[in-house]
C-alpha cells in the first residue's frame, strides 16, 4: 500500500474541493421558461471529466433565477427561448431563502459553498459563431460601431432603436408601425423637420394651430368646413391662365372692387343720357 505524506493529501484534499466547487459556466436553456418569475431550467454546456477522463453530462438544474438589468420600478427585459445560452454565476453560499423572497440579511439554509444549486443565469453569452452581434445575423443594416436595441434579429420583423457613433438617432421598424402614447409630445428641431410618407392624418379632437411666418401648400387643397381669412387674401389663376371659380353662392360684407371699379358705388351711362345711380 502506498503511503501519502501530509504535504500530498492536503494536495489532494485541495484538489478534490475544487473539483466539487462551481463558479461560473456557460449553458443553456432547456424547456420553457417562466418569464414572469423570471426562472430557467438550464443543461450546462462544459461536461465534467472524471478521474479516469470519462466525460460525464451535468444533470440539468430547475427553476435557476434568470438576470435581467433592473431594479423594484424599472427594468429591461426581453424574450429566451429554449436553446439560448447563458452564463451561470453560482453563488458562494445558498440561495434558498433569497429565491423564496428573502430581501433582509438572513441565515443560508444549509452549509453548502459554491454549489450547483445555487446558479443565477444571466443571458447574452454567445459562442463566437452565434454571436447575434455579427452584422451577417440581422435582417437590418448593423454596425458594430452604434449602440443598438435589437428585437427578432435576423426575422422579417426585425426591428431596433440605434444610437448611431455620429450621434444621430435611428429606430428602424421596416413593415410595421411606430406608436407613440403620452399625454403631450414636443418635438425641437433647430433646423428643420421633415415626414416623408404616401399619406398623412392629423386628428385634432379641438383646434390645429399653425404658427409660421410663411406656409406653402404645393398641391391641391380641399376645405370642407368653413373657409374664414382675417388679413385678406392674394391669389391668382394658374400657370396656364385659368381663372379662379366659386360655385354657389357668395356673400361679401364690404365693397368689391374689380379692375378698378367699385361693386357697391360704381354707376353706369344712363339710356337717356347722364349717369345712373349706384346699385342698391
Amino acid at each position: 500500500m502506498q503511503s501519502l505524506s501530509l504535504e500530498g493529501l492536503m494536495n489532494q484534499y485541495s484538489k478534490n474541493s475544487i473539483n466539487a466547487m462551481f463558479t461560473s459556466i456557460p449553458a443553456r436553456i432547456v424547456g420553457t421558461p417562466n418569464l414572469a418569475e423570471q426562472r430557467v431550467d438550464v443543461q450546462i454546456l462544459v461536461n465534467k471529466v472524471t478521474t479516469d477522463d470519462v466525460s460525464r453530462e451535468h444533470t440539468v438544474l430547475l427553476n435557476v433565477p434568470l438576470v435581467f438589468q433592473g431594479s423594484q420600478s424599472s427594468q429591461f427585459s426581453f424574450p429566451v427561448v429554449a436553446g439560448d445560452t447563458v452564463l451561470l454565476v453560482f453563488s458562494q453560499r445558498s440561495i434558498d431563502r433569497f429565491k423564496l423572497g428573502g430581501k433582509t440579511p438572513h441565515t443560508p439554509a444549509d452549509f453548502r459553498k459554491y454549489s450547483r444549486n445555487d446558479a443565477m443565469a444571466i443571458p447574452g453569452l454567445f459562442s463566437f459563431p452565434d454571436a447575434a452581434n455579427n452584422p451577417s445575423k440581422r435582417s437590418l443594416s448593423h454596425s458594430t460601431s452604434d449602440a443598438v436595441m435589437v428585437h427578432n434579429i435576423g426575422t422579417g420583423n426585425e426591428c431596433e432603436v440605434r444610437l448611431e457613433a455620429s450621434g444621430g438617432i435611428v429606430i428602424n421598424a421596416p413593415g410595421n408601425k411606430v406608436e407613440v402614447n403620452c399625454e403631450s409630445s414636443v418635438v425641437n428641431a433647430t433646423s428643420s423637420s421633415e415626414v416623408n410618407t404616401e399619406t398623412a392624418t392629423i386628428n385634432a379632437s379641438s383646434s390645429t394651430t399653425i404658427d409660421s411666418p410663411e406656409t406653402t401648400v404645393t398641391g391641391n387643397m380641399l376645405v370642407e368646413g368653413t373657409f374664414t381669412f382675417v388679413n385678406g387674401m392674394i391669389g391668382s389663376g394658374s400657370a396656364g391662365g385659368s381663372t379662379a371659380t366659386i360655385t354657389g353662392s357668395v356673400e361679401v360684407t364690404e365693397d368689391v372692387t374689380a379692375g378698378g371699379t367699385s361693386l357697391t358705388s360704381h354707376i353706369h351711362t344712363g339710356d337717356s343720357g347722364g349717369d345712373t345711380s349706384p346699385p342698391k
